[in-house]
């Protein structure tokens, strides 16, 4: 294919690799052949992250850059989401999931080292409307079937099954899952980017394109379901949107199910499969890949289990052995060996005097001189043997004293060993117990961290067994609360589900469910955790959540309760905005502007507390004041859309036309139909 102009240059190396021919340019990422700089003929595959309108790369540079400042943080979350997707797919190590071999970071970006595959897609064997036969769908199958179930294991969803990310190797025609979508859904979850163009048409299931809807495993089955319709009929099933409008409408379901278009051509078996896969509704269509091979006669294959266990290294400990030291043996022996020495040297001297005496006595000339030398070699004995005793003492007491100083030393050097291991242990304890106390202060307050720093504080406690279990739950119910400001909300459900079930009394952890399900549109379920939170501690937050959420479900008189007591405690501007957001749902216009005026007091700066209030005296009549209170909306959000269109219904309703045009024109170039059909109304182009 023709190299793009945001391509890195042939040669360049990332990580030790030399970058050859772009084997695909995709909406987020560019695929690389390339080799290892040390052995030329290892070939492999590199995924860069480079999502189109969200990043770039200028000419003859290789750093990669948000397009923006806007686009920063956006980028930001994406590259972590896709840094998440690629420790997943190195740690999986599946025959039938992408070989992501290596992680790395460079260039602003990330890069991920995959296994060179010989091979074609899946959509090119059926390009052309052609399709494939139950033999080769079947060969096919338990390796796809496999390869999901084991990316289901570990908590991910591919979010992009379709022909074009089904890879088939060459030499057995084996199936190779690639190309999975979750930096695509971290884009799709801050909402700055229509889902529409992160959704691949026909093998996107409906929950895909609202990003407060529930994704599961089922969403991965839609697809693959999708998938073999398409192998099957040889056509593209329709969008799903056009099936949930259709059901909207009571008209028929514009799908024709695979058991009539393939009828005749495969076993009923197999197209009952598919389509149930392709069910429009979540709760109708299997529930995981074991529901779904089940009907198929398709057991399963290797256990993820095992295949994770592949990637982790067995670590062995050795235990130190004590062991007596020669040289110590041999010291201990050395008194023993030389006072050896010392006596013998004694007895010989002494065998000398004796000798000596003998040889003089046998020639002496007469009995006085024979008495002479008797005394004088007896003198002479005596001499020797007191300086041969002389001479061993000393040599017994040196010798003791040698032993007593290396004994001595050894006692020292052994004590000083012990106090540097003590030391050395109470600075690692106090290191430790400064490292978990760092973590305990970042995963509760987390100031001036990051995400990614505080929710790893979190982890780190979280899994130190060594923790009591309050503790743990606690810091999973932090680490969900986080989760949820980063709007992972499945992630946060998680998190205190399982706080929840360590420590059923964390206030903290039913709060964090309740806000993950009210992101999620779940009311009812938020309202029992909100429920249980403020059984357990009446918290300001608590009381507002609950109020809020008692306001979605339309029990008004209900939310101001617990408004008026969250105020009570705490009076916040937000609590005083969803106060006169009840009693305006109430129709009691005069209560609310008070309440919006206290939070405009205590908030001056947020655009939704003059909005309300301006709908409140718009509801009354009092136009002008409804118009300034727009006007203040508009100049600290200008693109609030709703206040241009109201401000210039105001204007409209006290004659004032020609005012009224311009901030209608506002509101239809900020996307709002109303204006624009307003415009139309009034003539205006």
């Amino acid at each position: 294919m023709e190299r793009p102009r945001d391509a890195l240059a042939q040669g360049t190396e990332i990580g030790g690799y030399v970058i050859a021919d772009v084997l695909g340019r995709g909406g987020f990422a560019i695929t690389y052949a390339a080799t290892d700089a040390l052995r030329p003929d290892v070939r492999v595959a590199i995924k860069e992250f480079l999502p189109a309108g969200l990043a770039v790369r200028e000419a003859g540079s290789v750093t990669v850059h948000p397009a923006s400042a806007d686009e920063a943080e956006e980028f930001a979350k994406a590259l972590e989401r896709f840094q998440d997707e690629a420790r997943t797919l190195v740690a999986l190590n599946h025959p039938n999931i992408i070989d992501a071999e290596r992680f790395i970071k460079a260039n602003g970006t990330a890069y991920v080292v995959m296994k060179y595959e010989e091979g074609m897609s899946l959509g090119g064997h059926i390009e052309g409307g052609k399709r494939l036969s139950e033999s080769a769908l079947r060969h096919i199958l338990p390796g796809l079937l496999d390869g999901l179930e084991a990316v289901h294991s570990q908590d991910f969803l591919h979010r992009d099954i379709k022909p074009d990310n089904i890879y088939l190797r060459s030499e057995d025609g084996s199936p190779v899952l690639i190309d999975f979508g979750a930096a695509r859904q971290a884009i799709a979850d801050e909402g700055r980017t229509s889902l529409t163009e992160l959704v691949t048409p026909g093998y996107a299931p409906y929950e895909q394109y609202d990003r407060y809807s529930l994704q599961g495993h089922y969403t991965d089955i839609y697809a693959l379901g999708a998938t073999l319709y398409r192998c099957v009929t040889g056509q593209r099933p329709p969008e799903a949107t056009s099936r949930i409008n259709a059901l909207a409408r009571k008209v028929d379901d514009p799908i024709v199910p695979a058991a009539v278009a393939a009828r005749g051509s495969y076993s009923p078996v197999l197209l009952e499969a598919i389509d149930r896969a392709m069910a429009v509704f979540e709760n109708e269509r299997p529930q995981s890949v074991a529901e779904f091979r089940r009907p198929l006669g398709l057991g399963g294959g290797q256990s993820a289990e095992t295949l994770n266990l592949a990637r982790t290294p067995e670590t062995a400990s050795t235990t130190p052995r004590l062991e007596v030291a020669p040289d110590a043996a041999r010291a201990s022996a050395r008194p023993r060996l030389r006072s050896s020495r010392v006596l013998a040297g004694v007895l010989v001297l002494l065998a000398m005097a004796g000798g000596g005496y003998y040889a003089w006595s046998r020639y002496a000339p007469d009995a006085a001189k024979t008495d002479e030398a008797a005394r004088k070699m007896s003198e002479q004995r005596a001499r020797a043997g007191a300086e041969a005793k002389r001479k061993a003492d000393e040599a017994v007491r040196k010798k003791a004293a040698e032993d007593r100083q290396r004994a001595e030393a050894e006692v020292k050097k052994k004590a000083e060993e012990e106090t540097k291991k003590k030391a050395e242990e109470e600075a690692r304890r106090k290191a430790e117990r400064e490292k978990a106390e760092a973590d305990t202060k970042l995963c509760r307050q987390g100031a001036g961290a990051s995400a990614a720093e505080i929710v790893a504080a979190c982890t780190r406690i979280a899994s130190d067994s060594a923790r009591p279990p309050p503790e743990i739950a606690d810091a999973l119910a932090f680490r969900a609360q986080w989760h949820n400001q980063q709007r992972n909300y499945p992630e946060a459900l998680a998190d205190c589900r399982r706080a929840i079930s360590l420590n059923a009394e964390n206030a903290r952890a039913h709060h964090a469910c309740g806000v993950a399900l009210f992101q999620q549109k779940d009311f009812r379920h938020a309202l029992q955790s909100f429920g249980r939170a403020v059984e357990l501690d009446p918290h300001d937050v608590y009381l507002a959540y609950r109020g809020h959420t008692l306001l979605q479900m339309g029990e008004y008189q209900r939310a101001i309760a617990d408004l008026d007591r969250a105020i009570a405690k705490a009076p916040k501007g937000d609590y005083y905005s969803l106060r006169g957001a009840a009693y305006y749902q109430l129709g009691q216009y005069q209560r609310a502007i008070p309440d919006f005026t206290k939070a405009i007091e205590l908030d001056p700066k947020d655009a939704e507390h003059y909005n309300l209030r301006g709908a409140s005296y718009f509801k009354l009549g009092q136009f002008q004041n409804a118009i300034q209170d727009y006007g203040k909306t508009i100049e600290l959000n200008p693109k609030h859309f709703h206040a241009h269109y109201n401000r210039g219904l105001a204007h409209e309703n006290m004659g004032n036309r020609r005012l009224a045009i311009p901030d209608y024109q506002a509101a239809a170039r900020l996307g709002n139909a109303d204006a624009k059909a307003r415009l139309r109304a009034l003539g205006v182009d």
